[in-house]
């Protein structure tokens, strides 16, 4: 029995290299690796904006503004706003405020190109929000926008729930 025992043990410590072996090749050949250590989110989004040439510091010190709901459903009914949902895709899907691009903080240089913002009236007024009050994406979003070249970046911080609650008019993505 000890010497089963030996074997299975043997067999458990073969398996566990080999995967973690084949995990490390694979992450070193994939274009958005994982990186080994933990990064921070404003790190990430720093490391992201470099990638496409933005570099550290940009209009960061004039920082972002807020909105309220009623100025906020304003602009968006007079279409006089770029509104960008700073969520995951899946919940911009499920819905997001009429007319709202999204732009979320993971992959948010990859989203930015591809989105066509890059080639868009910078001074024209933007607003970002996320899921609610606590959720600090759209302030990083925010943020990076302004350091992208965006001169009138504000937040709607009170983000998507309360907009559902208020029962303003929500858009689906097709």
């Amino acid at each position: 029995m000890n010497e089963g025992l030996r074997e299975d043990g043997l067999r458990l410590v073969v398996m566990v290299v080999g995967s973690l072996a084949i995990g490390a090749i694979v992450n070193a050949v994939r274009a958005d690796a994982v990186p080994w250590r933990y990064e921070p989110k404003g790190q990430r989004m720093s490391r992201e904006l470099a990638r496409i040439g933005v570099e550290e510091g940009g209009t960061r010190e004039a920082a972002t503004g807020t909105i309220e709901l009623g100025e906020f459903a304003g602009m968006v009914r007079e279409r006089s706003v770029m509104v960008i949902d700073a969520r995951a895709p899946l919940f911009y899907r499920m819905g997001h405020v009429p007319g709202a691009v999204n732009l979320p903080r993971e992959g948010f240089a990859s989203f930015l190109e591809r989105s066509g913002l890059l080639g868009k009236d910078k001074l024209r007024a933007v607003v970002v929000y996320c899921q609610s009050e606590t959720c600090e994406d759209s302030r990083m979003v925010a943020e990076s926008l302004r350091r992208v070249g965006f001169a009138s970046v504000r937040v709607f911080s009170e983000g998507w729930r309360r907009w559902v609650e208020s029962g303003e008019p929500v858009e689906k993505a097709s």
